[in-house]
């Protein structure tokens, strides 16, 4: 049964491999509260690549729904809704097709010299389906004190009158406990 599974898997890939990614790829790994899009955000400006996060576009989706009912069906925006209310991964299948469509997109930009990738993969399934989309040229796993991020996580705010967010907690304050 399992070399089964494996093989329909491996099957749902095949259709991957005409797509050629022509440009650089970063992926960063880290738990929620790391520092990936800040990371990220930073490392974009410098090497002028795109920053990719899939949790970000999952939000915008939800957030924009009247723009996107010709994009998603109402019961696909609802679906990511109730997932990311509930704190779960969007089901692997539509995760696949995104990821292709946007580095299918991203690849096309020619004033992109790079992607960097945060938030994908998150599950094994999704690692083995990148890797028939790219080859990563790094891979950053950053890594913090469960502590640490705790504080981040409930330091993050979000100003509803110039529509940014921030964090209270200062990441020097947070080093320095013991």
């Amino acid at each position: 049964m399992i070399i089964s599974k494996r093989q329909s898997f491996a099957k749902t890939f095949i259709f991957l491999k005409a797509f050629q990614f022509n440009k650089k790829v970063i992926v960063l790994f880290g738990p929620p509260g790391a520092g990936k899009g800040t990371y990220g955000s930073l490392l974009s400006k410098d090497l002028k690549y795109e920053i990719f996060s899939t949790g970000e576009d999952l939000r915008n989706i939800v957030k924009n729904e009247t723009l996107n009912k010709n994009v998603y069906s109402s019961e696909r925006i609802q679906n990511i809704r109730t997932k990311i209310n509930e704190g779960k991964l969007v089901e692997n299948d539509f995760m696949f097709e995104y990821v292709k469509k946007k580095l299918e997109l991203i690849d096309k930009a020619t004033n992109i010299q790079g992607v960097i990738l945060d938030g994908y993969p998150r599950t094994i399934k999704q690692a083995i389906h990148l890797t028939s989309l790219v080859s990563a040229n790094l891979t950053l796993n950053i890594f913090l004190k469960d502590e640490i991020i705790i504080r981040k996580l409930l330091g993050r705010r979000f100003c509803p009158s110039c529509k940014e967010n921030y964090n209270i907690c200062d990441i020097n304050e947070v080093y320095t406990i013991s």
